[in-house]
């Protein structure tokens, strides 16, 4: 505890010393607030039987509140993972990775503290310039969106409200008629090289994008074109464009990305609410053309980072309930389907908040492939001959969550 105290504090000393640094307001003009969540799982099925993980998640966010031509906000914490909420311990469990027999002094692999945003931002009357830990929420899917692809790939469905940033710029210029225009670059692949080198912001490889966004009360359009860096020396051109309407009370939206060599994704999807009921309903359609068929899924990529969903064509359905009058509670249940492989993820939860700064809550995660296939959800996915990774496990858990 000592370690992690002493690692989150030098994140906070930090963000401290770069707000005071430089944004010229007073103290009085500074928020810092976070969450800490901390959660418990036990496996389900035969094969995670007697197996339990935690994780623990401190969250800090700084960010001014005062009337200013200069605007910062940060975003850092420490996770702790244990067990099956562990990533690693998964990955190594294929054995295909071996543990570090010995590691230096301080680190734990079961720690890690991280720094999702940090950024300034300055409004001028022709643009507004953003620089730092940046994040670039592009895109109007809810699941996967084709066109955000600066951040590493995430589980589908996971931290959905966690935006990573990579370190860069990036201008916003309004236009006349609705119209406006955004662009970004960035100094860091989506997957990082912890190694430095002289070669690493070659002009050829600099991940980049543009964005001419259309708005108006009846929709928002936008097209885009993004050179996106993977890795150094995996760089991909890609020209995407999406698109959200209102038609009644349902919103609807599209989201398409090509590249120069005819790989494509899609999401296409609605979100509503069923009168009567108050009854939220959510549908989403993914189409990955470089994902595997046909129980085919292999373990590869999803070791080394660089994709999280590994198959062809999904569907996501979601159902949600929240208590109306003073949202002290709220259940949802929701599953998303690889429709090649037919295997599918099964998420229920229920969430209860007796107090404005206090969520209690539990969950299950239910993935339906056996693990003796290759299927995506819930299989075994060969990484070489006799090794094998399955990284969707079914698990029962319980989560708290403090907000301060």
């Amino acid at each position: 505890m000592n370690r992690i105290s002493r690692s989150l504090q030098f994140v906070l000393t930090g963000l401290t010393g770069a707000l005071l640094t430089m944004l010229p307001v007073s103290a009085e003009g500074l928020s810092l607030y976070g969450s800490v969540t901390t959660e418990a799982i036990a496996g389900l099925g035969e094969a995670n039987r007697g197996q339990g993980g935690f994780e623990s998640d401190i969250r800090i966010i700084a960010e001014t509140t005062c009337n200013s031509a200069i605007t910062f906000r940060a975003e850092a914490g420490a996770l702790l993972s244990y067990g099956l909420s562990s990533e690693a311990a998964i990955v190594f469990d294929s054995a295909a990775v071996q543990p570090p027999s010995q590691l230096p002094p301080g680190d734990d692999l079961h720690r890690e503290v991280y720094v999702d945003q940090a950024w300034a931002e300055t409004t001028l009357e022709l643009f507004t310039v953003k620089a730092g830990i940046l994040p670039v929420s592009w895109g109007s899917a809810y699941i996967h969106n084709p066109v955000a692809r600066t951040a590493p790939p995430a589980l589908p469905g996971e931290d959905l409200d966690r935006a990573i940033g990579r370190p860069g710029i990036i201008l916003f210029v309004p236009l006349p008629a609705g119209f406006s225009t955004e662009g970004y670059a960035l100094a860091a692949p989506r997957l990082d090289d912890a190694v430095p080198h002289i070669a690493e912001l070659d002009f050829s490889t600099i991940p980049f994008g543009t964005k001419l966004q259309f708005q108006s009360p009846f929709a928002d359009l936008a097209i885009y074109a993004i050179r996106e860096v993977m890795q150094e020396g995996m760089s991909e051109v890609w020209i995407g464009a999406d698109g959200t309407t209102v038609f009644a009370d349902i919103t609807v939206y599209a989201e398409f990305a090509t590249t120069l060599s005819y790989s494509t994704e899609l999401s296409a999807g609605f979100s509503c609410i069923i009168p009567g009921i108050d009854l939220g309903l959510r549908g989403e359609y993914i189409h990955l053309s470089s994902g595997a068929e046909h129980g085919s899924c292999s373990g590869i990529s999803f070791i080394d980072g660089s994709e999280r969903m590994l198959g062809q064509q999904y569907v996501f359905l979601q159902l949600e309930k929240e208590d109306p009058r003073a949202a002290a509670w709220k259940l949802s249940a929701g599953t998303l389907v690889n429709l090649l492989d037919r295997s599918a993820a099964i998420l229920g939860e229920a969430e209860w908040r007796p107090l404005t700064d206090f969520c209690l809550g539990g969950f299950t995660r239910i993935f339906t492939a056996d693990e003796s296939s290759s299927r995506e959800f819930g299989g075994s996915l060969p990484i070489a001959p006799g090794m094998a990774l399955r990284p969707y496990r079914s698990v029962a858990g319980i989560r708290a969550t403090w907000y301060f």
